[in-house]
């Protein structure tokens, strides 16, 4: 609605005096840049479990998933990668209208709690700093 708003009056200004500057005004930058961010799924928590262990490296966050309800997708996925040498993400809408994130390394999985269904950037972002902290712990993990 706000663009539309924005077109509309932009393009009566320019009807009514095209070589005015006037419409520059309408269309200022930043100005539905809240909209983003507020809407902009959030991280709640996060965990790094060791698939063979499985046991939590790391676990932060305000909302965290008990390990019962974790463990039998830790099985899952060792399994997997022992089969496949890789995973995939999994990402699964919870009751609660949140989304959850598991990103499988060789060692490792990442499980994220995101506030709304993230997007494909923040996904990259997550399988990129799994993949970095698999690298550079690599030995501990071993």
């Amino acid at each position: 609605q706000r663009y539309q708003e924005q077109r509309q009056i932009t393009e009566m200004l320019l009807k009514r005096d095209p070589q005015s500057g006037a419409w520059q005004s309408v269309m200022r930058p930043g100005h539905t840049g809240f909209l983003r961010d507020y809407y902009q799924a959030k991280i709640e928590s996060y965990a790094i479990y060791h698939l063979a262990l499985q046991k939590p490296i790391i676990v932060t966050g305000s909302v965290q998933l008990p390990l019962p309800q974790v463990a039998p997708l830790l099985t899952k996925l060792r399994t997997i990668v022992n089969e496949r040498g890789y995973a995939s993400l999994a990402r699964r809408k919870l009751q609660d209208e949140r989304w959850v994130v598991f990103v499988p390394g060789l060692y490792t999985v990442s499980v994220v709690v995101f506030s709304l269904e993230p997007s494909p950037v923040q996904l990259q972002r997550i399988e990129d700093m799994q993949r970095d902290f698999e690298r550079a712990n690599s030995q501990a993990l071993v």
